[in-house]
């Protein structure tokens, strides 16, 4: 009997515990996705050593959970990304992996810039984001030319990828959300004054002008003139905007700014409905939660949005900046509650259908296959005397 083909290696290069290229974790769901990640990719036999841009990350946690090996370039700023990629070199010549997955642009142009005269490893760029600054989008372009195949988060991020690489589509999946208990959300409500007659709405997300949060309030003051006192609004999380957005707020009544949570499956199921007004988004892990959870979605059309969301199906549309139509759509959703059962149920079924970690990890398989030697990426072979199934679907669950 022949020996099995050896299991594919993936080195798995991130910022830190961000999917975004951000600071920090922007909530939970975050930290959820690469648990999901790393399971889904244990499940379809790719064994992964993990490296991080920097020292400190609340992912290395979440991957040594997951029996994965970690290691770090200690690269603090653009001045060490040289010493960063010879230290990449050092790793991978230890490790030996396939591919390289380089998760946003800083991490795909250290990638690239180590093995830039080399054919192996492979290299895969997984651009998260829609362009947003100049210096950003220079990276994203380097990170592009320098990946031999590139990972975007939906149709809206291929549109701004200008390359003859392969691009592959490869839509967020996240693990289910724990199970949360009427008490736990009954109580809840009850410490936040909340009464059984109003109707609230969330939003979820870093505090950053162009989430748009300014649309929300805007819309809150018009919904408030036709339906009084029945709407709620919860701003869940922390950023450079709380401040002077607090300060708009502060003529508004029952608007609560309750900063960063980690259990956010408990608010995601306390709220009635989310509302997302980002003015871009490549996008939207937290309308995905939000299925997840069945709660209704508001989501601006823009960007990733407009995939991940059916219009009139697990929620509505309404246009960027938009107040007054985000207002009248809030005021739909107050009078009917009906439809906010059939979107959050409607929103269930999509996301178990769609947005699964290991329907994730297929796309991503898919691209590995397509750069590096097929015969890392086959199924074994089946027994002998056995004869392969000649329909189905060979990819790995």
């Amino acid at each position: 009997m022949s020996d099995p083909p050896p299991r594919m290696k993936t080195l798995m290069f991130v910022e830190g515990g961000s999917i975004d290229g951000g600071e920090e974790p922007r909530y939970s769901g975050i930290l959820r996705y690469w648990r999901g990640a790393f399971r889904a990719l244990k499940e379809a036999d790719i064994d992964v050593y993990l490296v991080t841009t920097r020292d400190s990350s609340p992912l290395r946690d979440t991957a040594q959970d997951s029996a994965i090996e970690v290691d770090s370039l200690s690269c603090e700023g653009w001045r060490t990304y040289l010493r960063g990629a010879s230290r990449l070199r050092a790793i991978c010549d230890a490790v030996r992996p396939d591919v390289i997955h380089a998760n946003e642009p800083i991490q795909g142009f250290i990638a690239g810039l180590a093995f830039r005269r080399s054919s192996s490893p492979k290299i895969v760029y997984h651009r998260h984001h829609l362009a947003h600054s100049w210096k950003i989008g220079i990276l994203d372009w380097l990170a592009t030319r320098l990946a031999d195949a590139v990972i975007v988060v939906s149709e809206s991020v291929a549109h701004e990828v200008s390359s003859s690489s392969k691009v592959f589509v490869a839509l967020n999946g996240i693990c289910p959300l724990r199970e949360v208990g009427h008490d736990e959300i009954r109580l809840l409500r009850e410490s936040l004054g909340v009464t059984d007659e109003s109707v609230v709405f969330g939003c979820i997300g870093h505090l950053r002008r162009e989430k748009g949060h300014r649309t929300l309030l805007a819309a809150c003051s018009l919904a408030r003139q036709a339906v009084g006192s029945e709407l709620e609004v919860l701003i869940v999380g922390d950023g450079p905007e709380r401040g002077p957005l607090e300060q708009a707020a502060s003529s508004l009544s029952r608007v609560r700014f309750v900063g960063h949570q980690v259990d956010v499956a408990l608010w995601l199921r306390t709220v009635d409905v989310i509302v997302l007004p980002s003015q871009r988004e490549g996008f939207g892990l937290v309308a995905v939660e939000a299925m997840a959870a069945g709660t209704p979605i508001l989501a601006a059309g823009t960007g990733g949005l407009n995939e991940v969301i059916t219009s009139g199906v697990e929620g509505f549309h309404f246009p960027p900046e938009d107040a007054l139509e985000l207002a009248r759509l809030m005021v739909r959703l107050i009078d009917d509650v009906a439809i906010r059962k059939t979107l959050g149920e409607n929103g269930v079924r999509r996301y178990r259908s769609s947005f699964m970690p290991g329907q994730m990890v297929d796309r991503w398989r898919e691209c590995y296959a397509a750069i590096a030697k097929p015969s890392r990426f086959d199924p074994p072979p089946p027994p002998t005397g056995q004869v392969a199934s000649s329909g189905g679907d060979s990819s790995p669950g």
